[in-house]
């Protein structure tokens, strides 16, 4: 634990100019989680994690990715990540329309839906990693099945 979480929590519940109180009424009213203000505090000190399931509702309340909250990633949209898969769609099509051999687009558009479904399972994959289980470690399995 390196306090990553903790500061975001804290750093995302002082802009919204909220309390421990107040964050632990809305997990409680909307998620359902009884989260007293000692376990905010504890992760808010970097002593305790939260688990993804509270991240995720935590994440929701702010308008944030769970990456962000988590300290992941300083993008709290998720959108540079997007841009960038955007990007790299728009330079596989650079490259194909400047080719003098390339016939038609059929071709472009395989190479697209491939690599936004590899971009799909690798987030999959990170997202089961999370909550690592037997049972998700078979799903990745399979997935990275897929991937080569």
């Amino acid at each position: 634990m390196d306090g990553r979480t903790g500061n975001r929590i804290k750093s995302l519940r002082n802009e919204n100019g909220m309390m421990q109180k107040e964050l632990a009424k809305i997990l409680k009213e909307r998620y359902g989680f009884d989260t007293p203000t000692t376990t905010l505090s504890r992760w808010e000190n970097g002593k305790q994690e939260p688990e993804v399931s509270k991240l995720k509702a935590i994440a929701e309340i702010f308008g944030v990715t769970i990456d962000y909250v988590a300290g992941i990633s300083d993008d709290r949209t998720g959108m540079t990540r997007k841009r960038g898969l955007v990007a790299s769609i728009y330079d596989d099509y650079d490259v194909f329309y400047d080719d003098p051999t390339f016939e038609n687009e059929t071709e472009l558009w395989k190479k697209i839906h491939s690599t936004i479904d590899k971009n799909r399972l690798v987030w999959k994959i990170n997202t089961l990693l999370i909550g690592e289980t037997d049972e998700n470690l078979t799903k990745i399995a399979a997935m990275i099945e897929l991937l080569k």
